[in-house]
């Protein structure tokens, strides 16, 4: 990581207003200097590849779902297959399923499709937004002033992302190459330079990364971003 491209901050506090709920998702609001909503952070340290679970639980939490990591897991993540067979490797696609175990090292990830539909299982289709192909500056007018936070992919201290391991895609037969440095955070906050995570990857802390690294990784993942509206909100 270099200072130029990853350059990034921590802040400790940070603070939302309460009517900010009050706003419906979706509706336009002028921005003020600068965002960050008070979402409490889960870190990652117990799941080594499994940034997109902590992250979507964090999403729940603060929408007001009573789940855990495991929870997720165990009850809504579809885990599917990859093993060696004769110095090939074989797997599921990571747009269908998650590749590997969440809970080492040796796991890959998944992508938004997964996740959209393992929080449809956990929070009801109504309450989940597909935000793919939404630019982050309208995501923080839409979303994140409205005081809903949204799960994003990108890369891990938004490093380049380059080509990683691959293997062939059982229901398919192509041949699939893993992005390395995937990730998966959740944004809750913008400034004049900076978007603001809950990073599942670092400390007990928010931390910014500058606006035109975070949108230059968020693109190179296929600009995958997805919402949860609050539970109070359904019906």
């Amino acid at each position: 990581m270099t200072a130029t491209e990853n350059e990034e901050t921590a802040i400790a506090e940070s603070r939302v207003e309460d009517s900010d709920k009050q706003n419906p998702p979706g509706s336009f609001k002028k921005q003020a200097e600068k965002k960050i909503l008070s979402v409490p952070f889960l870190s990652q340290s117990d799941y080594p590849t499994g940034c997109e679970s902590v992250t979507t639980v964090m999403a729940l939490q603060y929408a007001g779902y009573d789940i855990s990591v495991d929870d997720f897991i165990d009850n809504y993540l579809r885990i599917g297959t990859y093993y060696e067979k004769d110095g090939e490797y074989y797997g599921n696609s990571p747009y269908d399923y998650f590749i590997g175990d969440p809970r080492t090292g040796s796991g890959f990830g998944c992508f938004a499709p997964v996740i959209h539909d393992a929080l449809v299982s956990a929070a009801g289709a109504e309450q989940v937004k597909d935000l793919t192909g939404t630019r982050l500056e309208q995501i923080t007018e839409e979303y994140i002033d409205q005081g809903v936070p949204v799960i994003i992919w990108a890369t891990i201290d938004m490093q380049p992302t380059y080509e990683g391991k691959g293997w062939t895609i059982l229901e398919t037969g192509n041949y699939y190459t893993w992005p390395a440095e995937e990730h998966c955070l959740l944004l809750v906050g913008w400034d004049e330079e900076y978007y603001y995570f809950n990073d599942p990857n670092q400390d007990e802390c928010v931390t910014g990364y500058r606006k035109e690294v975070a949108e230059q990784r968020y693109l190179e993942m296929g600009s995958q971003a997805l919402a949860v509206l609050p539970a109070d909100s359904a019906g």
